[in-house]
């Protein structure tokens, strides 16, 4: 019996179950806003012996957010998950978890998969955590404050972001790189909006975390800055806790995808698979076409499948929003929210039907609408039509063709052959016929 019960002792001292006294606790790493610094670990009230309680903002696991518990300002002796083997634990409202010191082994964390507000409890006598989780408040308005703006650090004078959709803001101006930037949810320092683990120098193409902070007491009162001066649009997902940064006043914009051409064919290169769009007005553009939803059996898994490109690369990607979890099947004059891409997720926009649509894309707000064409647009009289087909003809109202060639793929040259009228312009690829009536105009 004696032999079983030391047995018993050192099997619970190697796997670290037991009681543990202290008489602080501490929470401390880059999901909260003490970072990885120990002298900042958040001191955990104390509720009875060995039992702790704390609420606060914790960061998602974007970039490997994480936290860990200390009994002193100190990183010896640690309180954290299983430290047996590699890998960080992913903690749900609710359930139990169990805690170890931490003395050597793997330097393992926990980590919560939403940035929000938590109450996180800790029983050391039991070595069991939990935590409960409440969504952060939705703000009214929010506003960009700084020296890297002209309006400065003048409360009074942060110029207000637009809501674009439900927590969802945008703004557009002058940034400098003289200065730096942070957000503020009403008119003080309460409740802003910050780079999460120190100064941010944004890069264009990335996706930055954001941390909140409750007091302007709190720890991490970090910026954003940019490296070179110039007109820049910001978008901040409050919802998903998280700033995007883009140049804007672009001089063009294109269509491309599996929708843009018969074959759903993915191509920046090659003829008729990509178009650019018309600009009717600063960062404002719209194109009218055909865009297909055909599937070639394994040479197109994507069917109907668009997005938009500010140059002809696909790094200069902008498409359905990337907070969304998936691609989206397009409605029609249907306002939808376009992200540039940042490597998290390639969305796209996708119809469900051939036909000839109109798309409009307002980069100064960020949205993208599409309707079903009225199927009369006009083709200038010195205008060429491109096309890639098997066959294209040319019928006039009465039916009558009057051009006609097969195996298309170049540029039909329709000046001076057409008088002013409505056409009927037929284009056949791979046994499916497509008929939209045209208008030249002289």
């Amino acid at each position: 019996m004696k032999k079983s019960f030391f047995l018993l002792i050192g099997l619970l001292s190697m796997l670290n179950i037991y009681a543990y006294d202290a008489a602080n606790l501490y929470l401390v790493g880059n999901a909260t806003l003490a970072t990885w610094d120990p002298d900042k670990a958040l001191e955990m009230e104390q509720v009875e012996t060995n039992v702790f309680t704390w609420t606060g903002v914790l960061m998602d696991n974007t970039n490997d957010a994480r936290f860990k518990f200390l009994v002193v300002r100190d990183w010896n002796p640690s309180i954290t998950c299983q430290i047996t083997t590699p890998g960080h634990q992913i903690i749900n409202p609710g359930e139990d978890y169990d805690l170890y010191e931490q003395t050597g082994g793997e330097d393992n964390a926990f980590q919560v998969t939403k940035t929000g507000i938590y109450t996180v409890n800790v029983n050391l006598n039991t070595l069991k955590m939990s935590i409960e989780f409440t969504d952060l408040p939705l703000p009214e308005s929010l506003r960009i404050i700084g020296n890297a703006i002209d309006t400065e650090w003048d409360l009074g004078s942060a110029p207000e972001m637009t809501e674009i959709a439900e927590g969802i803001f945008l703004w557009r101006g002058a940034l400098y790189s003289t200065g730096e930037f942070k957000f503020i949810t009403e008119h003080g320092w309460n409740n802003t909006l910050n780079a999460v683990d120190g100064d941010k120098e944004l890069e264009t193409g990335k996706r930055y975390a954001l941390s909140y902070r409750l007091l302007e007491s709190d720890f991490g009162d970090s910026k954003f800055k940019v490296t070179e001066s110039g007109n820049y649009m910001i978008v901040v997902d409050f919802n998903a806790m998280k700033l995007k940064f883009m140049p804007y006043n672009y001089e063009q914009l294109y269509i491309a995808g599996s929708a843009t051409n018969p074959d759903g064919q993915w191509s920046v290169e090659e003829a008729g698979c990509i178009f650019e769009m018309t600009k009717t007005t600063d960062n404002q553009f719209e194109w009218t076409g055909q865009l297909y939803h055909t599937n070639n059996g394994t040479e197109n898994l994507d069917p109907g499948q668009f997005k938009f490109l500010t140059s002809v690369d696909w790094g200069a990607s902008i498409a359905y929003n990337e907070e969304a979890s998936e691609n989206i099947a397009v409605e029609m004059e249907t306002d939808y929210i376009l992200s540039a891409h940042t490597g998290y997720r390639d969305n796209k926009f996708i119809v469900t039907e051939s036909d000839e649509y109109k798309v409009r894309v307002d980069l100064n707000t960020m949205k993208m609408q599409i309707a079903k064409s009225t199927g009369i647009q006009p083709i200038q009289a010195n205008a060429d039509l491109f096309k890639t087909a098997d066959r294209i003809q040319i019928l006039d109202m009465t039916g009558k063709c009057i051009f006609t060639e097969s195996n298309i793929s170049r540029t039909l040259p329709l000046e001076n052959q057409l008088p002013s009228g409505f056409y009927i312009v037929r284009f056949e690829s791979q046994g499916v016929a497509y008929s939209k009536k045209r208008i030249v105009v002289r």
